[in-house]
C-alpha cells in the first residue's frame, strides 16, 4: 500500500520498526477515510434530494382573473323584541296603580341604516354586564385596583 521506508522518522518518530509506522500511520488514514465516506454520503444525499428538472413537475395552469364581488343587499335588522311585562301583584287593599313597563328606547338610525354608534355602545354595554366572565373580570381588575392603590398608600 504504501511505502513506509520513504516516510521521513521526523513525521512519525525516531528509531520505529516497520509495524510500529503501520501503527502510527493507521489512525490517520482511518480519520481520512471516515470523511471521504461521510462526504460521499452527502453528496449522494444532495444529488438525490436536490431540485428536479422542470419535466417532473406540472405547468401551472393559467390562473383566470377573478370577478369582482358582488355587493350584497343589506340585511334587515330584526325587529326588537317586547320587553315582558311583570305579572301585576297587587294586593285586594291596595289601590291598583300602573305598573311602569321598561321598553328600550327607540333606536335612531342614519340615512345609510345603521343605528348611531351610542346605541350600540348602550346596548354592548348591557350585553357585557349580562355575561358571568365579564364580571369576573371586572371583579380581578376592581381587586387589582384596589391593592395598587394599597401598595400607593
Amino acid at each position: 500500500m504504501w511505502n513506509l521506508d520513504r516516510i521521513p522518522n521526523e513525521i512519525i518518530g525516531q528509531g520505529r520498526n516497520k509495524s510500529s509506522k503501520i501503527a502510527a500511520i493507521a489512525p490517520h488514514s482511518r480519520l481520512i477515510m471516515i470523511r471521504l465516506l461521510l462526504f460521499a454520503a452527502l453528496v449522494s444525499t444532495a444529488l438525490a434530494c436536490g431540485p428536479r428538472s422542470r419535466a417532473t413537475y406540472p405547468a401551472r395552469p393559467a390562473q383566470r382573473p377573478r370577478p369582482a364581488p358582488r355587493p350584497h343587499p343589506p340585511t334587515p335588522k330584526p325587529a326588537p323584541a317586547p320587553a315582558p311585562q311583570p305579572a301585576p301583584s297587587t294586593p285586594a287593599s291596595t289601590p291598583s296603580t300602573p305598573t311602569p313597563v321598561f321598553t328600550s328606547p327607540p333606536t335612531t338610525t342614519t340615512a345609510a341604516g345603521e343605528e348611531e354608534p351610542h346605541i350600540e355602545e348602550d346596548r354592548r354595554r348591557r350585553r357585557r354586564d349580562v355575561h358571568p366572565l365579564y364580571a369576573e373580570e371586572q371583579q380581578d381588575l376592581q381587586v387589582q385596583v384596589e391593592l395598587a392603590l394599597s401598595f400607593h398608600s
